[in-house]
């Protein structure tokens, strides 16, 4: 979930701001985040609401061994958010990834990007969730069975509606999600420590490397949106010392958390937690506190997963609205209310579209589509890493250089296709078929607009 942005400042002479916009005498942005404030905004943004659903896949996988899966994962995102800040400091533009790779491939691939982004990276992790809010509504409310399909189509037309009428509202929910995604899973970890059978940790044997593959391209959809906070990458203090330490602590804060995490949810519930896949850590409560815990546990989750949609409602439609203003996707799309001033015909579509994939499909198969999308993606960036460096793109803006030369990105770009060779035939074709239409319709568009002028 994306975090409060920084304040801004215009103090053109303070020795924190960016020299190159002083000569330009134009107002910059004042270098007021240091390493604590933007290591909580990366942890803050990459804790989401998936953690409550994961335990169980992760466990079926891997079995106590899931625990590698999360290590994995957290080297895997640690070096791919030093590529992604290396490019926001040297292409620091509304898009992000979208931009970036425009900028080093080409409309082609930066379309790719942009369909990759809204329909795998934002209406997959949308659906996703909503499917796991759905199973929790489920365990929630055994007596009423046909109830929790009506309360998600109810959330999502009051999210869709909400937005559609301002963001103000929807924004709002942020700072109440941090609260209810964080403490139950630090009350579970504090408390659950205790009460682990060491016989439920053991190993039998170690893990093949499909399988960690598997486990960490589905584990990876926990570990999504650490790019977010280094947007703001231009109002760090002291960039290139700051942001490797942030981003040091973010990804090794929430890895621990992670880790933790799976380790109390194996080591209380041993082989029944991969079966618990509906509510995992439910069912973990449920033997550290009793039915009380289940309950808390349950509904923490049912909460969390409902302020994920409602702040993801924010961007995801947003995103369908950039690609259509861009003629990627269909104009009416680009619409604005005349009277909200918000892109209501992409939000009227994301909504129910989100709400139909919560509905048919599972919160494993969603999981896995956005984060084999948004692997996809990271794979573009870590590569594009080294394009702009040959560009020379922002050079003069003296911007923050992942340390190594192309070590990182190489070693980031090698992983994340290990992991892409792991997946079925139709996870390849869904993710493929995306990544190629965008390469054709940005081609064509950017051929179609070349020979307009």
């Amino acid at each position: 979930m994306k975090s409060a942005s920084a304040k801004h400042s215009e103090q053109p002479e303070s020795r924190d701001t960016l020299p190159d916009a002083r000569a330009l005498g134009k107002p910059s942005l004042a270098r007021q985040i240091g390493t604590a404030t933007l290591a909580l905004a990366i942890i803050n943004t990459i804790v989401g609401s998936g953690i409550f659903g994961l335990p169980a896949a992760a466990a079926a996988l891997m079995g106590p061994a899931a625990v590698m899966g999360y290590l994995g994962c957290s080297i895997l995102v640690g070096l791919v958010a030093l590529c992604f800040a290396e490019c926001g400091s040297r292409l620091p533009e509304t898009g992000g990834t979208y931009a970036w790779s425009r900028a080093a491939f080409g409309p082609a691939v930066g379309a790719s990007v942009g369909y990759l982004m809204a329909f795998a990276n934002c209406l997959g992790s949308n659906a996703a969730v909503g499917a796991l809010l759905l199973a929790s509504l489920r365990l929630a409310l055994p007596q009423w069975p046909g109830l929790p399909v009506v309360l998600i189509l109810l959330w999502y037309a009051f999210i869709a509606i909400t937005n559609i009428r301002g963001v103000a509202a929807g924004a709002r929910v942020s700072a109440i999600a941090v609260v209810v995604k964080l403490v139950p899973l630090l009350l579970l970890v504090a408390v659950g420590l205790t009460a682990i059978s060491s016989a439920n940790l053991a190993w039998t044997a170690p893990p093949s490397a499909s399988s960690l593959g598997q486990a960490m391209v589905l584990l990876f959809f926990a570990f999504m949106g650490a790019e977010g906070p280094l947007s703001a990458c231009g109002e760090v203090r002291n960039a290139s010392r700051t942001i490797p330490r942030a981003l040091a602590l973010g990804v090794l804060g929430t890895g621990t958390l992670y880790c933790m995490v799976q380790i109390v949810a194996q080591g209380v519930l041993g082989d029944r937690l991969a079966q618990a896949t509906d509510a995992p850590l439910a069912e973990a409560a449920g033997v550290i506190f009793g039915p009380v815990g289940r309950t808390f546990l349950l509904w923490a989750a049912v909460l969390s997963t409902a302020g994920y949609l409602t702040v993801d409602i924010l961007s995801g439609p947003r995103m369908l609205f950039a690609l259509a203003r861009d003629g990627l996707l269909p104009q009416f799309l680009s619409r604005v209310h005349p009277s909200f001033r918000t892109p209501w015909i992409a939000i009227a579509l994301y909504a129910p579209l989100a709400a139909t994939l919560a509905l048919t499909g599972t919160f494993r198969q969603l999981a896995v589509f956005a984060g084999a999308g948004t692997l996809t993606i990271y794979l573009i960036s870590a590569l594009g890493v080294l394009r702009l460096r040959r560009l020379q793109v922002g050079q003069r803006e003296n911007p923050f250089v992942v340390p190594g030369g192309p070590v990182i990105p190489l070693i980031a770009a090698l992983i994340i296709v290990s992991l892409l060779a792991t997946l079925t035939t139709r996870e390849l074709l869904a993710t493929g078929g995306l990544t190629a239409a965008g390469i054709i319709v940005g081609a064509f568009r950017a051929r179609s607009v070349k020979s307009a002028s």
